[in-house]
Order: structure tokens, then sequence, then C-alpha cells
């Protein structure tokens, strides 16, 4: 049986979390469709 005090995820996993995230948009590290057309055409 869970109880109020038991969670999924620590308080610092959380936020490592947010900030990875954070990180990884702001550096644009997701491919746009154009880099991922490109990508494709090269493998």
């Amino acid at each position: 049986m869970t109880t109020l005090n038991q969670h999924l995820i620590s308080r610092r996993g959380f936020c490592l979390c947010c900030m990875a995230t954070t990180t990884v948009a702001a550096t644009g590290g997701w491919l746009s469709p154009r880099q991922a057309f490109a990508a494709a055409l090269a493998a």
C-alpha cells in the first residue's frame, strides 16, 4: 500500500530532469525537420 510520503521520483531527480530538458531545448538539441531529412539522406 502506498502512502503520501512515497514518490516515484526524488526531488533531486526531478530537478536534474528539468535542467536536462531545458538545456537540450535551449541548445537546439532536437533536430529540425530539415536536419532530420538531411541526416536520413546521408545514412
